[in-house]
């Protein structure tokens, strides 16, 4: 069953409402494929993420390189 913005599972319920709907529409693609549920959603949550940005270490990449750049500007 295609999941929406109002029908989606538990596991999306603390997703930030962009990364929630990028989820859903990856997973609604997913299962189309033939990917069954619990697969689909691990999936689509761990893409979401990294298509949103909402990626701790692509955070903290991103973070170090701000800073090593204000550095050298500063010297």
């Amino acid at each position: 069953m295609p999941w929406s913005q109002n029908d989606y599972p538990n596991a999306f319920k603390n997703l930030s409402d962009p990364v929630r709907s990028k989820a859903i529409k990856i997973a609604n693609a997913l299962l189309k494929d033939g990917h069954d549920d619990s697969s689909a959603i691990r999936i689509a949550i761990s893409q979401a993420k990294k298509s949103t940005g909402n990626n701790k270490k692509a955070f903290y990449e991103a973070e170090g390189l701000a800073k090593i750049a204000y550095d050298f500007r500063k010297s």
